[in-house]
């Protein structure tokens, strides 16, 4: 892909500096971003899935850097090879915050982004998969999303994309915390968080429990960019760890769990309200 700075080797003096190469075409150039985001959010129904969480974590988090790596090819290579080089990273970094047609793209896509319905599987994606069980506990079933020591940690387990780390790091994460769904609650073994599923449907619940995870998947849907929500760093037992600082989650709009067939029909959704 063209792009609209292309950095090049320049030796003067026997020094190596950064340059800005001819530009593309705006007009391709922004067309190409386009592609990309289709790409990244192909439509699904009446909504539109996450295939690229780099891109939807770059919109989500107002990271113009990391958007302008996630759809361009020849901005990764360069930020790759200006990896460990502060002062080339620096360059590119203003080469990106200063050009008119990245900036414009980007600012589009989140508006996009912000009035969509997206869908993710809930398995997670990357380093730390996703594996929910379901609980059935006082009369109700609850799909366990996270559990551990003690009882200050409720947020740290309540992670469900785009992956599920046992703790909180520094990295994007959406929580389900937020939604009255939510709740922990102590068994034998450990304090477990999850959500409420006291809706479903009766006829629905001896299928649901022969049937998942076999042949029914969970899928979580919401709409848009998300909100912050700062919450204090904890470790596994719940305990707020000195020194370091509070993580910022996204809480998803409308955040609502579709229990998903073979054939890709949805069974039943459990919806926050």
């Amino acid at each position: 892909m063209t792009t609209t700075f292309l950095l090049t080797n320049l030796f003067v003096a026997n020094t190596t500096l950064l340059a800005v190469a001819p530009a593309a075409p705006a007009a391709a150039q922004k067309a190409a971003y386009d592609d990309q985001f289709n790409r990244a959010f192909p439509v699904s129904g009446d909504a539109h899935r996450i295939e690229s969480w780099e891109t939807y974590v770059a919109l989500a988090s107002d990271d113009i850097i990391g958007y302008a790596q996630a759809v361009d090819p020849v901005i990764a290579k360069q930020a790759a090879e200006a990896k460990g080089k502060p002062y080339q990273t620096k360059l590119l970094e203003r080469a990106i915050r200063d050009d008119a047609t990245i900036a414009g793209a980007f600012s589009d896509q989140r508006r996009r982004l912000q009035s969509m319905a997206v869908t993710a599987n809930a398995r997670g994606f990357g380093t730390y998969p996703c594996q929910h069980a379901l609980a059935y506990v006082d009369g109700e079933f609850r799909l366990i999303l996270g559990e551990g020591g003690g009882h200050g940690a409720s947020l740290s387990r309540s992670i469900i994309a785009p992956g599920c780390p046992s703790t909180l790091d520094d990295t994007f994460q959406l929580t389900a915390g937020a939604s009255p769904r939510f709740m922990c609650w102590a068994s034998t073994t450990a304090t477990r968080c999850g959500w409420r599923l006291t809706d479903m449907p009766l006829g629905l619940k001896a299928v649901v429990e022969s049937r998942y995870p076999e042949s029914l998947a969970l899928r979580w849907r919401w709409r848009g960019l998300g909100k912050p929500l700062q919450t204090p760093y904890v470790d596994d037992e719940g305990n707020r760890v000195a020194g370091r600082r509070n993580v910022t989650l996204s809480v998803p709009s409308g955040l609502s769990l579709d229990f998903v067939d073979e054939a890709g029909k949805v069974v039943w959704s459990a919806t926050t309200k």
